[in-house]
């Protein structure tokens, strides 16, 4: 008969035990610690993540507005600022911008430079015209824009036809405003045909303005990834405005449970500082489905909202807490 033999562990296997299991527990932390920011990070093909905790911060970068140097790509002249501005921040940002035509093809290289940033490239792709796009017109421009956003198979943020609610010169463009019915037909075509395309690391961000109600143009839950919206410090309201601007929207959109994007939003130079302050005060607090907030730094048509003085202090803050993601590697 075969018996099992059995004995005690003696002190120094145990004190072994310990500490291999010690090592373990410390190895765990110190990745935490050291890559706790980047922890949304999608699969290769996936979409963006929703962060668990927190929420990825970004930034459209175009403060000086520098010669093309013959460029012609979507992006390229704020890839050049891209390094002065890490360099300024001491840091990168989640999620960066390129705003780009309706017509021309993705811009594959502008891409690869934000990627290699450790960022989520989040496209402004411009409207077209509502009507033509329903019509078939487009589906050509759409499957190959479609097709280009599978192959580059990192996740993208993809923002069509962006605060289709004010009325402006872009928006006679495109024949969305006043038309929601139109502007929900073609939005849900694009939808179509990125999933007839089965195009798995996209999201699609809707954004109106937080000026205007924007419930007419909203073209349904399933056709929807994250809720974005636009809105500004126009009137120096100080650490309150961010609070102020956008609450209401958030008591509107919150309720359909999809994440929020805050996809474009400045304050002036002099009110740089306390708005930023107030974005760090209550973004965790009040607005817990806030999952991005981007930076405009840059010229509108408004006037200047780039970053200066101690907005950039306060923006620094922004990236250097815990709360703010700013990396995807």
């Amino acid at each position: 008969m075969i018996r099992n033999k059995t004995r005690g562990f003696s002190i120094i296997e145990i004190i072994v035990v310990i500490a291999v299991v010690g090592m373990i527990v410390f190895a765990g932390w110190y990745a935490y610690m050291q890559y706790g920011k980047s922890s949304a990070v999608g699969s290769t093909m996936g979409q963006p993540q929703i962060p668990a905790k927190g929420a990825y911060l970004g930034a459209w970068i175009n403060p000086t507005n520098p010669p093309k140097i013959g460029k012609t790509v979507p992006g390229w002249q704020e890839i050049q600022q891209l390094s002065a501005f890490n360099s300024i921040i001491g840091s990168s940002v989640a999620v960066l911008h390129v705003y780009t035509p309706f017509k021309a093809p993705l811009p594959v290289t502008t891409l690869a430079a934000i990627n290699k940033n450790g960022s989520i490239p989040l496209i402004d792709w411009s409207c077209g015209n509502v009507s033509q796009i329903s019509s078939g017109a487009d589906d050509t421009i759409i499957t190959t824009y479609a097709k280009s956003i599978k192959v580059y198979a990192k996740p993208v943020f993809l923002r069509w036809y962006w605060e289709m609610n004010i009325p402006d010169s872009f928006n006679s463009q495109c024949d969305g405003y006043g038309n929601g019915s139109a502007y929900i037909k073609a939005w849900q075509h694009i939808w179509n045909i990125f999933h007839s395309v089965n195009v798995p690391n996209v999201a699609f961000v809707w954004s109106p303005s937080v000026q205007k109600d924007a419930a007419q143009y909203y073209p349904g839950d399933t056709y929807v990834d994250w809720v974005g919206v636009d809105g500004y410090d126009r009137k120096g309201q100080g650490q309150s405005a961010f609070s102020n601007v956008f609450s209401s929207f958030y008591r509107q959109w919150s309720v359909h449970t999809k994440p929020i994007i805050i996809a474009e939003t400045a304050a002036m130079a002099t009110d740089q500082q306390a708005y930023l302050q107030g974005i760090q005060a209550d973004l965790p607090s009040k607005f817990p489905d806030i999952k991005a907030i981007v930076y405009f730094d840059a010229t509108g048509s408004a006037g200047n909202w780039s970053l200066t003085g101690n907005g950039v202090t306060a923006f620094k803050s922004l990236a250097e807490a815990s709360y703010f993601i700013t990396s995807v590697k």
